[in-house]
């Protein structure tokens, strides 16, 4: 029964994570009958369960036994949360430093689906300044963290933007148009770096540049958020600043280049 107040679950999605919880308390693999037994599902429930998570890897199957281990998507899965918290703890020393150097708000950033999600900042001294909350979400395609994820992504983002209609129009600058915003994503990748030139916010400049790990993916992006009337006459300078912090990051993320 439903406990007052608790939220609504799926029945089989609960199941099928119990499992796995489970089967990471065995350091020996487990049979079918053994789990149904111990949780109190049918054979059968827990064969289906078993049969849905071998099919995405999450659960192995010793051929010769029929029994039952965590499989390789778990880990996958693990080390992609690991990269994330990893990534806060190496790179704040980085955006202290680069807040130092530019006296300018800097943020962290992960891509959550079609928009960048602020994950750590650090604040700048000036009274007036940039300033969003951790966890709070950006688009792509009109922030510099957003084109960053664009740049360095998978090929088909764009067109899953395109298609969520997921292109926003912050300012009379953001870049709607694909075609238009394909070029600058290959001038960005040439350069090392994203610029939103008064694209999100009509006062504001930022400069984000790539987080990468040790297989040459994107994780984060690292950028600086200052109001434009600062910023616009150091724009060379600051960009040198965000793309050597982000390098000095990947490079203790473990990338190589």
């Amino acid at each position: 029964m439903k406990k007052p107040n608790s939220p609504e679950t799926i029945l089989s999605i609960e199941r099928a994570l119990v499992i796995l919880k489970r089967l990471a308390a065995y350091k020996e693999e487990v049979g079918v009958r053994d789990l149904s037994r111990e949780l109190g599902y049918s054979p059968a429930v827990t064969q289906k369960t078993l049969n849905t998570l071998k099919s995405h890897d999450f659960v192995h199957q010793n051929e010769a036994t029929g029994r039952y281990s965590l499989g390789f998507g778990t880990v996958k899965v693990g080390l992609a949360m690991l990269d994330r918290l990893d990534v806060v703890r190496i790179a704040y020393p980085h955006m202290e430093a680069l807040t130092d150097e530019t006296e300018e708000t800097t943020f962290l950033a992960i891509r959550d689906s079609l928009y960048a999600v602020y994950i750590s900042k650090v604040i700048s001294p000036n009274v007036i300044r940039m300033d969003a909350e951790v966890g709070s979400n950006r688009p792509l395609n009109c922030t510099a963290v957003g084109k960053v994820f664009l740049a360095w992504g998978k090929d088909d983002l764009l067109t899953k933007m395109f298609e969520a209609e997921a292109f926003v129009q912050a300012t009379e600058n953001s870049i709607t148009d694909p075609e238009i915003l394909m070029d600058q994503l290959k001038l960005i990748r040439q350069q090392g770096f994203a610029l939103d030139q008064r694209e999100f916010h009509k006062e504001g400049i930022c400069i984000a540049a790539p987080i990468l790990n040790q297989t040459g993916d994107v994780i984060a992006s690292i950028t600086t958020s200052g109001l434009a009337s600062r910023m616009e006459g150091r724009l060379d300078e600051f960009s040198a600043f965000v793309k050597k912090k982000g390098v000095l990051i990947s490079r203790s993320m473990g990338y190589s280049d």
